[in-house]
């Protein structure tokens, strides 16, 4: 039976583009656990909408994220079956919620080892989250030929792109553009 792997394939080699350092890679888990949770606290709330749109009501946001403000617009709420479907919507929610914090709890114990992180959190635009989120899924930035291949793999980095012609058939002149194929 043929390998799948090149006959050159060296676990070294593998190695050279993951850490080998195993609190790096704890906080790579937690960062990535953390936004796990954040996108299924947005799905959360996207299908408590979604359950008041298909009964007719419309939902404040402060109803949605404040637990106070839910409970009294619970109790002057009509419909006994949206009621009871929210008050399970919300049952998931809250422990999304609370995983969410305990998640960045975690992955900002394990940022404060790491003083690059510290760093580029001074830098304009990022904050502690994306700096944890950079941080780990880089890894090896010597793996690219050239500053521009790590901007454009980081969604930095600018593309020159052009589509179709002008009214005298001639293509159209490039223009710069952030690029769509970026590690997410």
């Amino acid at each position: 039976m043929e390998s799948r792997w090149p006959s050159n394939w060296d676990c070294l080699s593998y190695v050279h583009h993951h850490t080998g350092d195993s609190h790096r890679a704890h906080l790579k888990h937690w960062i990535k656990l953390y936004h796990d949770r954040v996108r299924a606290a947005v799905r959360d709330i996207s299908e408590i909408r979604a359950c008041c749109r298909m009964h007719g009501v419309r939902i404040p946001r402060k109803v949605v994220r404040n637990q106070l403000h839910r409970h009294l617009w619970l109790r002057g709420l009509n419909n006994g079956v949206l009621k009871a479907q929210l008050k399970m919507f919300w049952i998931g929610y809250d422990a999304t919620k609370e995983q969410v914090e305990l998640a960045k709890k975690q992955f900002s114990s394990h940022a404060r080892k790491y003083p690059i992180i510290e760093s580029w959190c001074e830098l304009p635009g990022v904050g502690l989250i994306r700096a944890t989120t950079i941080f780990p899924y880089l890894d090896t930035p010597w793996r690219f030929k050239n500053i521009a291949k790590l901007h454009k793999c980081c969604g930095v980095g600018l593309v020159r792109a052009s589509s179709g012609k002008d009214k005298k058939g001639r293509p159209k002149p490039p223009r710069l553009k952030l690029p769509w194929a970026v590690n997410g």
